[in-house]
């Protein structure tokens, strides 16, 4: 099974250090980053592999998204997703 994280600040962080402290492999897991040096920064530091919204949501069996993960690029790729992927939604309440 592959997860793949939409968005990789501290929550996505937080996400890819769990599932990986959980017994996930790196190579089962993808992540996606709006910064070339933070994605380098968590495939260094934890092996896992960064990609492409659409690669992620292409090539995922399951996929989590942070607060603030790229909800456009996310909603213009699920049209286009032919895995069937599963999304799982983090939101944060405002009061």
């Amino acid at each position: 099974m592959v997860i793949a994280v939409l968005g990789a600040g501290k929550i996505g962080e937080a996400l890819i250090a769990g599932l990986l402290r959980g017994g996930h492999k790196p190579e089962e897991l993808l992540f996606t980053a709006r910064r070339a040096d933070r994605a380098l920064q968590l495939t260094d530091e934890y092996g896992v592999k960064s990609v492409e919204t659409w690669v992620a949501v292409d090539q995922a069996d399951v996929l989590g998204r942070t607060p603030f993960g790229e909800p456009l690029a996310i909603r213009e790729s699920m049209r286009v997703n032919t895995a069937g992927s599963v999304l799982i939604w983090s939101s944060i309440r405002q009061r």
